[in-house]
């Protein structure tokens, strides 16, 4: 018998709804000749037209004029582990003789079809991953045109690329040098120092920790960090010790002195990548690291919202009596 090829397709769609299609042949057309063919013999659930064996190998033929394999066959076959070609004669009813018959059944592939091969759901996989890889290129290679014509985003993504040079230059380590220098006479840190009883050289285990981002604030880790802790106490002692994140960013930008020049208008953040995102200085991405940080020391308790993260300070927080004791 001469059996059909068995081509495996996969499609994927870009952005634009353009479709991405891969194709394999995984089994050649071939002729074979079957050692043993037996007719209508039960097999588990199913009793297929035909089981011919080549060796201890086995390929179901199911012979279909008016009733072909469903999809409850089919999952049975596949259960098996087994190969399935159904010969579809539907078209050979009104006429047919023992030659034509002969030739559909034996010696062409044009009424045969692959039903189930044990190859198929791995390299269907396989075959799914490759379409979604050329869709996800296609997108890929359209941000980038886009961007061509978008000269904020190629401005801005220019001052990150050089922006992470400088942080491993030398410059970088001296300007951290020089602000940890005037730290302990910065104004943030002496008025957060005051009111906590703060030592610059001796830093309690809420400050001084490092945290992703954090090269955007151009004051040394201790101070913004003081600064922040401070802000979360004067807000409970004002009657609230529960916050949104973003919030709280916002709040610091106002307050801390940071880098800019990072900004991206709304529209333009579909241009970039979410690497590229991460990389984007920031100021709300070291806020709530920090944030996170004092959550695992016990001191603040977070939870999620669509809007942005909600923390809630302690009572078992440094310098913190409790909403009726203030600090």
């Amino acid at each position: 018998m001469v059996l059909p090829d068995l081509t495996l397709t996969a499609t994927a769609y870009d952005a634009k709804g353009v479709a991405h299609t891969v194709s394999k042949t995984v089994l050649p057309s071939q002729s074979v000749v079957f050692d043993a063919v037996t007719e209508e013999q039960r097999l588990g659930d199913i009793v297929p037209d035909l089981i011919c064996k080549i060796g201890k190998r086995a390929l179901l033929v199911e012979i279909a004029v008016t009733h072909f394999v469903d999809d409850i066959k089919r999952g049975k076959i596949q259960a098996l582990g087994l190969a399935c070609v159904e010969i579809d004669l539907s078209s050979m009813i009104a006429a047919w003789n023992w030659d034509t018959l002969k030739h559909a059944v034996v010696e062409s592939v044009t009424h045969k079809l692959w039903i189930e091969h044990p190859r198929i759901t791995d390299l269907s996989s396989e075959l799914q991953r490759q379409a979604q890889d050329e869709a996800a290129m296609s997108d890929q290679n359209d941000l980038i045109a886009k961007r061509l014509h978008t000269p904020e985003v190629q401005a801005t993504l220019q001052r990150l690329a050089e922006f992470k040079e400088f942080e491993k230059s030398p410059e970088f380590q001296q300007e951290r040098y020089a602000f940890n220098k005037a730290g302990p006479e910065h104004k943030l840190w002496l008025s957060a120092a005051n009111m906590m009883k703060l030592d610059w050289s001796n830093p309690p285990n809420y400050l001084d920790i490092e945290v992703p981002g954090e090269s955007i604030f151009l004051v040394p880790r201790k101070v913004w960090q003081a600064g922040l802790y401070a802000l979360i106490l004067s807000q409970a002692k004002n009657g609230s010790n529960s916050f949104y994140s973003r919030i709280v960013s916002l709040k610091c930008r106002l307050i801390f002195p940071i880098r800019t020049g990072f900004e991206l208008p709304r529209e333009h953040m579909e241009l970039v990548s979410e690497s590229e995102k991460q990389a984007l200085p920031n100021i709300h991405t070291p806020i709530v690291a920090y944030l996170d940080a004092l959550a695992d020391l016990g001191y603040l308790k977070s939870e999620s919202t669509d809007f942005s993260k909600t923390f809630f300070l302690q009572d078992g927080a440094p310098h913190w009596k409790g909403r009726r004791s203030g600090v």
